[in-house]
């Protein structure tokens, strides 16, 4: 019994594996915009001081005429010098606008309430979130522009994670490939018209399909509220969602640093994405059960596992090499890490969102 559904998820896992590197590599509509539109970019960030200066110097980097664009910088109740830094910036800029918010102030919770806030003092048709601690290409604007055909209304594109040291930890590796596999797989998913999530650090969509769902007043609670937004208009619009991998609009971000803010991050994910569409539900479950059957096989000492673990090698090499953006060697350094990891991940995590679901970001404690 054991050794033919390790046989039978083994196949499953390679045959989905194949159809996710199939999918991604298929190329979105694209549609060059003759005028350049007025952009509004938002950042917003809590305690950012020590990334926020890569990310104002990329600001600064962008390829895009100042005259169409207005950037906005909301602090959410920093104190460790983040505001002066936004206000150091903005000096001088008559396209950058600062934003000072007290948390209590805020009527929504967590990021979703700072970006709110920034979105109604905006006058952009198109707008573009990151992060305080992201790093935005030169070419970051048009490259996103372009996927805009007339019936899309959000545009997602790859966030990869920067070296913090010359020597890259194995946790930063891990985490890289983490952010690179999910991301494919979204991808993927997006070009069957039922998107499951994406990174909200490189995403932009149009005002009149954020108007469209009412906003973020209008969305369920959520602290991952990129994917709030994503799910609203992908389900309740006839506006299409595109999650493209283009080289040329790449978000650098960084890393958690120790395994404590990984588990965090990763808790708040798992929570945050319960919504999500029948699709993912089933990747998610065929995910699960293949690593379950390998140690459940390794406690029987049964030789099956053998079978369901190198499906889940094959298969996660399949996915991670299906866009060029990591090197043979850098792919065969980090994947045993990656793979343990997420065999402890996809085993440990169900029980402990089941133990307690309450959610620290940014040293808040949120139930859920």
């Amino acid at each position: 019994m054991v050794g033919t559904l390790s046989f039978l998820f083994a196949c499953l896992y390679v045959s989905l594996s194949l159809w996710v590197r199939c999918m991604v590599r298929r190329p979105w509509p694209r549609d060059e915009q003759a005028d350049a539109p007025l952009v509004s970019i938002i950042i917003a960030g809590r305690n950012e001081a020590e990334e926020l200066p890569g990310c104002l110097e990329s600001l600064m980097q962008l390829q895009y005429p100042t005259e169409k664009l207005e950037i906005l910088l909301v602090d959410d109740g920093s104190h460790d010098g983040t505001l002066a830094l936004l206000q150091a910036f903005a000096e001088g800029k008559q396209h950058v606008t600062v934003l000072a918010l007290e948390r209590q102030a805020k009527e929504l919770s967590g990021k979703a309430g700072a970006v709110l806030q920034a979105i109604e003092k905006s006058s952009g048709e198109y707008l573009f979130i990151t992060d305080a601690d992201c790093r935005v290409p030169p070419r970051w604007i048009e490259t996103h522009l372009t996927y805009f055909t007339a019936e899309v209304g959000m545009v997602g594109g790859l966030t990869l994670l920067h070296r913090r040291h010359s020597d890259t930890s194995w946790l930063d590796r891990v985490q890289s490939l983490d952010w690179l596999f999910l991301q494919i797989i979204s991808s993927a998913c997006a070009h069957t018209g039922k998107p499951l999530s994406w990174m909200g650090n490189n995403m932009a969509f149009r005002r009149l399909a954020y108007d469209e769902v009412g906003g973020y007043r209008k969305l369920n609670y959520s602290l991952i509220e990129d994917f709030s937004l994503l799910n609203a208009i992908s389900r309740k619009t006839s506006w299409r969602v595109v999650l493209h991998t283009d080289q040329a609009a790449i978000v650098q971000s960084r890393p958690e640093k120790t395994l404590k803010q990984l588990y965090q991050q990763r808790r708040r994910w798992a929570l945050g994405i319960q919504p999500v569409r029948p699709l993912g539900k089933m990747l998610m479950a065929v995910t699960y059960c293949i690593r379950m059957l390998v140690w459940l096989c390794a406690a029987m000492l049964h030789p099956a596992g053998w079978i369901a673990l190198a499906a889940i090698v094959l298969g996660d090499g399949l996915i991670l090499s299906s866009r060029p953006m990591l090197s043979a060697r850098e792919l065969f350094r980090a994947v045993p890490g990656f793979e343990l990891f997420y065999f402890l991940f996809v085993v440990l995590m169900p029980p402990a969102l089941w133990l307690d679901k309450t959610i620290i970001w940014k040293d808040d404690v949120y139930p859920y």
